[in-house]
């Protein structure tokens, strides 16, 4: 004869999982708003940026081979990127 808290305790896991999907089946169904408004057409025009492979930067750091000039040259990179940045959120919010 099975244990009466068991078989609740089956009921209740099993509401609960139920519960569970036809709440994240019904969130399926809410609206987003439209995301390609929120981005300018500057923005959109905008090249991709470029990648760059990790294995010659990790090698770099491993052999100490990464020198003062490389750090300023990558602080001006990412300052670079920072003022592209800024100037891409002024041209959205325009």
């Amino acid at each position: 004869m099975p244990c009466p808290a068991r078989v609740t305790l089956s009921r209740v896991t099993l509401s609960v999982v139920v519960l569970a999907a036809v709440v994240g089946g019904l969130s399926g169904c809410a609206r987003f708003p439209a995301l390609d408004a929120a981005t300018s057409q500057d923005a959109m025009r905008a090249p991709w940026p470029r990648l760059q492979p990790l294995p010659p930067i990790i090698a770099a750091g491993e052999a100490g081979t990464v020198t003062e000039a490389t750090t300023g040259a990558i602080e001006a990179r990412g300052e670079a990127l920072r003022r592209r940045a800024a100037a891409l959120r002024r041209a959205g919010t325009e």
